[in-house]
C-alpha cells in the first residue's frame, strides 16, 4: 500500500510495481507496474538524488563515477527482477504508453507514471481530478529541476532604472498572486502552472497561495529543507544533458548493453552490445557542438 506521505522512494515504487505485472498466454506483458527506463528523465532525477553530483568543471562537468555506477546497477537490477529485460519494458511502452503520462495511469495498464511538477500541475483541474501524485525522494529529499528561471539586469542596459522598477514590481507577493489569478480567470485555452510555469521564489506566494489554487498540493507541499537544488552547471548544460548524459543513462541502464570498458567472455560479446563512456561521448560532443 502507498502511505499518506507526500514522498515516495524508487525502492517503494519497485516494491509496489512488481505484483501489478501481468502477462498474456504468449508471456508478453499486458500490465506493468512501472518501468524505470520508460522515461530517462526519471533516471536523471534519481542520479541527482543518489549523489552522482553533476557540476560545473571548467567548460564541462564533473561527476561521481562510483555513485553513477551504483545507480545504473540499481536500475538494471530493478528491470531484470521485476520486468524481465529492457526489451520487455520498451516493448510494453511502445505498445501501451503512447498517451500522455496522466492518461497512462487511467488506462489501467500501469500503476505509476513519471512526470515533473511543471508538466503535472500545468494540466487542467479536470485532467488532475483522478490523479494522485508523490514526490520522488531519497532520504526524505526531493531534487529540484535544473531549469530554474532567473531574472537580472544587464550591466550595460540603457534603462537600468526602469528595469529595476519592473523587477521590484514583479517580485512583489501581491502582484504575483494577481498575475496567477488573472491567468486562471482568462481561460486562454492553454494552461500554465504558477509563475513562469513553476514555483515562485517568494516563499509566501509558494507556501500559502499555491495550495489554495492548485488543490493537488494540499497536504503534499514539500518543505524548504527537503529540497536539493541544482549545482552550478556549465553554460552548455542543456546540450550536454540531451546529447551526452541522457543518451549515456539510456545505454547504461539497458540490460542488453555492456560498457565499452567492461570485460566480457566471447559468448557475452555476441549477446551484448558495447556503449560508449561519458568521456567518449564528451569528445564527440566537443567536436560537433562546442
Amino acid at each position: 500500500m502507498i502511505d499518506n506521505s507526500s514522498m515516495i522512494t524508487a525502492e517503494k515504487v519497485k516494491e509496489l510495481s512488481a505484483p501489478f505485472n501481468k502477462k498474456n498466454e504468449k508471456s508478453a506483458y499486458i500490465e506493468m507496474g512501472f518501468g524505470p527506463t520508460w522515461n530517462i528523465d526519471f533516471v536523471y532525477t534519481l542520479a541527482k538524488l543518489y549523489g552522482v553530483n553533476f557540476k560545473e568543471n571548467g567548460n564541462l562537468f564533473s561527476y561521481d563515477a562510483e555513485k553513477l555506477s551504483e545507480l545504473t546497477d540499481f536500475i538494471k537490477t530493478w528491470t531484470t527482477e521485476c520486468n524481465t529485460s529492457s526489451k520487455a519494458e520498451n516493448d510494453f511502452s511502445y505498445k501501451y504508453l503512447y498517451v500522455p503520462s496522466n492518461k497512462q495511469i487511467e488506462t489501467g495498464r500501469c500503476l505509476f507514471s513519471y512526470t515533473t511538477s511543471e508538466q503535472l500541475l500545468a494540466l487542467s483541474p479536470e485532467q488532475l481530478e483522478n490523479i494522485d501524485f508523490r514526490w520522488v525522494s531519497k532520504d526524505k529529499k526531493i531534487s529540484v529541476e535544473d531549469n530554474i528561471v532567473c531574472a537580472g539586469i544587464y550591466k550595460k542596459a540603457n534603462s537600468k532604472k526602469n528595469a529595476e522598477i519592473f523587477l521590484k514590481w514583479f517580485f512583489n507577493e501581491d502582484n504575483q498572486m494577481a498575475l496567477i489569478e488573472r491567468t486562471e480567470k482568462m481561460h486562454l485555452g492553454t494552461y500554465a502552472f504558477g509563475i513562469c510555469n513553476g514555483f515562485s521564489s517568494i516563499r509566501v506566494v509558494t507556501e500559502r497561495f499555491y495550495p489554495s489554487l492548485y488543490k493537488n498540493l494540499l497536504g503534499s507541499f514539500p518543505t524548504e529543507n527537503s529540497l536539493i537544488t541544482p549545482n552550478a552547471l556549465p553554460s552548455r548544460w542543456k546540450s550536454l544533458l540531451e546529447r551526452v548524459i541522457k543518451p549515456y543513462l539510456k545505454d547504461a541502464t539497458n540490460t542488453n548493453f555492456s560498457s565499452e570498458n567492461s570485460e566480457k567472455t566471447d559468448e557475452e560479446s555476441t549477446e551484448q552490445s558495447n556503449y560508449p563512456s561519458i568521456e567518449s561521448r564528451l569528445n564527440t560532443w566537443a567536436k560537433q557542438f562546442n
